[in-house]
């Protein structure tokens, strides 16, 4: 039901950063459990790996706060500008709410829309506050993630916004929020492979021609 589903959200929206606090607050010892179980002869490339896996990760956290930042300072000015009282609090939690994405704009959608209505409302101040998050999310979307995100992840804008759009037809809610992380692994994850297939002997090796016939003598 639709309920089901708001309360589902609602509990999504709440448990994202607490996981994500305690992710990062162990991420070095889960770093080193995981090492326990990697055969000794692998050890070498999966610490590289992970190193530039947290590198990125680290990108895409500051990118994600920077985003969060810049929207907290627009929301806060926009919510003065259309008389939205308390506009300070709700420019901050809209701002920051963004790190998750829709559900996060939603709900700082229908805080705002709802303490508006307590503080006596016009319908022109109604269409103003749902202005003020269109004009947000076409701005993350087309501007603010796919430029500062990708930047700091070392990834192109229109890789950041394929990802996105991928992600959300695939999986929906859960895939755009997943989007990026996975993004950052198949950057690391393609990149190393990549060197290590250029540094091997086998990509270096000369082709030995002696006593052969080349193809295009054969043609």
């Amino acid at each position: 039901s639709g309920t089901a589903r708001a309360l589902s959200a609602f509990l999504t929206l709440l448990l994202i950063p607490i996981l994500t606090f305690y992710i990062l607050k162990d991420y070095y010892v889960l770093n080193e459990k995981l090492l326990l179980i990697v055969p000794r002869r692998y050890v070498s490339d999966v610490k590289e790996v992970m190193q530039r896996l947290s590198i990125v990760l680290g990108g895409l956290i500051r990118g994600q706060f920077l985003v969060c930042t810049i929207l907290a300072s627009y929301y806060t000015v926009a919510f003065t500008a259309v008389g939205v009282e308390m506009s300070l609090l709700l420019g901050l939690l809209s701002g920051f709410l963004n790190l998750v994405p829709f559900v996060g704009a939603l709900t700082s959608l229908g805080l705002t829309l709802f303490l508006t209505v307590l503080g006596g409302w016009q319908l022109t101040q109604f269409m103003n506050i749902i202005g003020v998050f269109l004009v947000a999310n076409l701005l993350d979307n087309t501007l603010l993630t796919p430029r500062i995100v990708g930047k700091q992840m070392g990834i192109s804008p229109l890789t950041i916004i394929l990802a996105l759009l991928a992600g959300g037809q695939l999986l929906g809610f859960l895939g755009i929020l997943l989007a990026l992380p996975i993004m950052a692994m198949v950057k690391v994850l393609g990149g190393y492979l990549a060197e290590r297939y250029f540094e091997s002997a086998y990509y270096r090796e000369e082709a030995q021609l002696e006593g052969k016939q080349g193809l295009a003598d054969k043609i």
